[in-house]
């Protein structure tokens, strides 16, 4: 999909109080950036314009969510919806990042994260591309890392190329798959289930969505 580019946006980030201008200087206190100490800290990666974690921090005061976007026009986008709704001043435990997956371990401890979220990622559909997909094994280490020993690690697509890929590279890296369906709106298994915007669009045309929970192993055991 042809992303306009947003001319205003780089001022709206850095006017934006959810909007943090460089995580590294978080890193290891993550908590200090809400506006009281929260005990989880959440990640969505590839975040949009913040529908899904918008509605999950809503849901969830007692739990920091943040959210990584690559693209400022689509994250500024988002920014003014939530000002535009004022859902912005009800949500203190919400922040979003402007960055790249491949820089999480500078941004976050080891061990700092109790979720992270991959939701609808680009596929990469050529195989001369696969290290770009988000579930690549460069990628996976990254996420055990940072994710605490009983983190999760959860992800939605509707590709099943990139599932079936997906699946198969968490089980070489060793990951233990808690809960999968290939079929998540029609099997009942996330009943509190928060859709993204391609989420409905995809389930409106009657696709699928593929899902899947997984755990990774304790750092202490890869030696």
């Amino acid at each position: 999909m042809r992303i306009r580019y947003m001319k205003e946006a780089p001022r709206i980030l850095a006017d934006s109080p959810w909007v943090i201008a460089d995580g590294r200087t978080y890193r290891g206190e993550w908590a200090r950036s809400f506006d009281s100490r929260m005990e989880e800290i959440c990640l969505e990666v590839g975040c949009g314009m913040g529908r899904f974690i918008g509605e999950m921090a809503a849901r969830h005061p007692e739990q920091g969510w943040i959210g990584l976007e690559r693209i400022g026009s689509v994250l500024a986008r988002g920014v003014k919806r939530l000002e535009a709704a004022g859902e912005g001043e009800d949500r203190p435990n919400l922040r979003f990042l402007l960055g790249d997956a491949a820089e999480l371990g500078e941004i976050f401890q080891e061990g700092e994260l109790s979720r992270v979220y991959l939701n609808f990622s680009d596929p990469w559909p050529k195989e001369r591309h696969a290290k770009r997909r988000l579930t690549a094994p460069t990628y996976l280490d990254i996420y055990r890392k940072i994710l605490k020993e009983d983190g999760i690690l959860q992800m939605k697509t509707d590709n099943e190329i990139l599932f079936d890929f997906s699946l198969a590279r968490l089980q070489e890296k060793g990951w233990q798959i808690l809960r999968q369906s290939r079929d998540l709106h029609g099997s009942g298994i996330l009943p509190d289930n928060v859709m993204t915007e391609y989420e409905e669009k995809f389930a409106k045309q009657g696709k699928q969505i593929c899902f899947l929970q997984a755990a990774p192993r304790s750092l202490a055991k890869d030696s």
